[in-house]
């Protein structure tokens, strides 16, 4: 599903020229290729001082149930990310470029590196450590002073399920899709209104995944806080922040396009690259796109998480941080 319209050459080119934002996919694929550097840089320290391994589980024990439910969620994701790759790559091949939804999709792949801000200044985020993980790479952000002995799962919620953002878009957009249908009349701020509500809709499927046990958040929110006190507790805080900061912005940039009938505002420009060059040009606009959403996500749990938390009473061992 591509939602971003395809529109003839000579059309794009004469709209990048009126249009004030025609280097726009320039200016998102340096904003890409920053955030490639930079965690080109944390990931080289990381793995030269050994750290490509696993955390070891310090024998707390997980029930047979719960492992196989662990590792049929893996799958599972492993199966979606590998049915999403192989729909965005026929979308391009079909439509001979470089497609919206392909960008954001490649994008959302190289957020993984931003999961240890969630635990920035202290402890608020456990991940399983019986499901495939590494070691925590937190240690060599800067500034980064949370708690050591963590986790990072691969296929849980971390790591190559980042990819997995690119569902909560076309959730979202599917739901928006369908609302100028019935409402063909509805202003742009009531549009934006009804995509942001879309997107939290979109947001809700963090619940069940929450609940599978692939991670747990701890006491460091102060707001609402839904199943507070136990170890699946999910703030209402991430319930609205993901959606909002994450998905809203994407969905409203395919729906603007959708709406006039051109390439969305992070490829404006990208006509003017050189026709092998283009398709790098829209891959690093769409990283710099997905990093940057992604970010503002994680600084503003980090914000909200200042000090962290304790973990709930009942929080299973093989979710708490190894000391």
């Amino acid at each position: 599903m591509d939602t971003a319209p395809h529109t003839s050459t000579p059309a794009l080119r004469s709209t990048a020229r009126a249009h004030p934002q025609r280097h726009a996919a320039t200016a998102w694929a340096a904003v890409g290729l920053a955030f490639l550097a930079f965690q080109a840089w944390v990931f080289a320290r990381w793995l030269a001082d050994g750290n490509l391994h696993a955390v070891r589980p310090a024998g707390h024990h997980i029930s047979t149930g719960r492992q196989i439910f662990l590792w049929s969620l893996q799958a599972t994701v492993a199966l979606a990310l590998i049915a999403c790759a192989v729909h965005v790559v026929r979308q391009c091949r079909r439509q001979g470029r470089i497609t919206y939804d392909a960008a954001l999709f490649t994008g959302y792949l190289t957020t993984a590196w931003q999961d240890p801000i969630l635990n920035y200044t202290g402890l608020a985020v456990l991940e399983n450590r019986y499901a495939l993980n590494l070691t925590s790479w937190g240690p060599y952000l800067p500034g980064w002073h949370g708690q050591p002995g963590q986790a990072v799962t691969v296929l849980a919620g971390s790591g190559a399920a980042y990819g997995l953002f690119i569902l909560w878009y076309w959730i979202g957009t599917f739901i928006l899709a369908r609302i100028p249908r019935r409402r063909p009349r509805w202003r742009p701020l009531t549009l934006l209104a009804a995509t942001v509500l879309a997107c939290l809709c979109a947001g809700l499927v963090v619940v069940p995944w929450t609940l599978a046990g692939a991670w747990s958040w701890t006491s460091a929110f102060a707001g609402p806080v839904l199943f507070a006190g136990h170890w699946y507790q999910v703030p209402l805080a991430e319930l609205v922040l993901l959606p909002l900061l994450c998905t809203t912005p994407v969905v409203w940039m395919a729906a603007l396009a959708r709406e006039h009938t051109t390439e969305p505002h992070l490829f404006r420009g990208s006509e003017h690259w050189t026709p092998h060059t283009r398709p790098a040009v829209r891959l690093l606009a769409g990283i710099g796109l997905a990093n940057a959403t992604v970010f503002l996500y994680y600084a503003s749990i980090a914000l909200l998480t200042t000090g962290g938390g304790t973990p709930a009473p009942d929080t299973p061992g093989f979710l708490l941080p190894v000391h």
